[in-house]
C-alpha cells in the first residue's frame, strides 16, 4: 500500500481581498486518480476516498500497489463523478452521510465541505464553502511531479494552497459574492475553477 498525505499550508490565511481568514472544517471526496510514469506506463485507482485534511488519520489516501518508478505526472477529481454522485449510492458510514447533499437541491453528495470565520473591518463572520452537483467536479493535474517511488516507500505528500480557492482566475470575496456557496450555482462555479490549481508537489 502507498498513501498521499494531503498538507494544508497554514492555519490563518490572507484572504486575497485584504482580510485573514481561518479554516475549521475541510472535507472533501477525492476520485479518478492517475499517475503516469516517465515511460508511459500508467497507475489508475478507480475508488473514491474521503479527505478530512483537519484530522491526520483521515487525511490519507491509501493507494494499492503503487509501483515502483518515476511519476512525471498525477492526476484526480475533487469530487465525484455522475454514477457515484447519487444520494444513497455511497456505502452508509457517518462520514458519507454527513456528505449527502439535500435531496431537494439535486440529492448526491458534497464534493468540498469548507468552513470557517473570516475577519473584516466590520468584525469576525462565519463562512460555508460548499460544492457539489455533477457541474462542479473539479479536476486536478499537476505535471512535471518527478515524484520517485523507491522500494519500501509508502507516502508522498502534497500541498493544498488554500488561498487558491479564492484567486486565479478570479478573487472570490465573500463580501461581494457571499460567505455561502451552497444553493448559488455561479458561486460554486467560481470556487471550482479557481480550485483547478490548488494541489502542488
Amino acid at each position: 500500500m502507498d498513501s498521499l498525505l494531503f498538507v494544508p499550508n497554514k492555519t490563518v490565511f490572507t484572504h486575497p481581498a485584504g482580510y485573514l481568514f481561518g479554516v475549521t472544517r475541510l472535507q472533501y471526496y477525492i476520485s479518478r486518480f492517475t499517475a503516469v510514469k516517465e515511460n508511459g506506463d500508467l497507475y489508475i485507482d478507480n475508488g473514491f476516498h474521503y479527505i478530512d485534511a483537519l484530522i491526520p488519520e483521515n487525511n490519507t489516501l491509501v493507494l494499492s500497489n503503487l509501483p515502483q518508478g518515476k511519476y512525471k505526472e498525477i492526476t484526480f477529481a475533487v469530487g465525484l463523478d455522475s454514477l457515484l454522485n447519487q444520494t444513497d449510492k455511497l456505502p452508509t458510514t457517518v462520514e458519507n452521510l454527513n456528505m449527502a447533499w439535500p435531496i431537494l437541491m439535486g440529492g448526491g453528495y458534497h464534493f468540498v465541505k469548507m468552513e470557517g470565520v473570516y475577519e473584516d473591518a466590520t468584525g469576525n463572520h462565519g463562512y460555508a464553502v460548499h460544492i457539489g452537483r455533477n457541474e462542479n467536479v473539479i479536476r486536478i493535474r499537476i505535471p512535471n511531479t518527478g515524484i520517485q517511488i523507491e522500494p519500501g516507500e509508502n507516502r508522498i505528500s502534497l500541498s493544498m494552497n488554500i488561498t487558491e480557492w479564492f484567486k486565479n482566475p478570479v478573487i472570490y470575496d465573500f463580501n461581494v459574492d457571499g460567505n455561502y456557496t451552497m444553493g448559488n450555482p455561479v458561486a460554486m462555479s467560481k470556487i471550482k475553477k479557481n480550485a483547478e490549481d490548488i494541489f502542488t508537489k
